[in-house]
């Protein structure tokens, strides 16, 4: 048969001393303590960051860049063994 009680604790059951450990925290983790209608307003924000940040990198991934034209190349006048090979 199994008791909360340990050897030597001086009469203090177990879950008493884990609870009173506990107790320390509690204040810590009660911001997550929330009830269902602000469970669902960090869902729906969540969910709101989340499309707009795959939205703005799929535009940034799929955007055409649109190159500056380039300079016109400047016509280079033939040498003069270039024209006479050409007549």
């Amino acid at each position: 048969m199994t008791t909360c009680r340990e050897p030597n604790d001086n009469g203090a059951p177990k879950i008493e001393r884990e609870k009173l450990r506990n107790t320390s925290m509690k204040p810590l983790f009660r911001i997550f303590e929330l009830s269902k209608n602000e469970q669902r307003v960090v869902l729906i924000v969540m969910f709101v960051l989340i499309t707009v940040v795959f939205v703005g990198y799929e535009r940034r991934l799929h955007s055409v860049h649109l190159r500056p034209p380039a300079p016109p190349e400047a016509k280079t006048t033939p040498s003069p063994a270039q024209t006479e090979e050409a007549q």
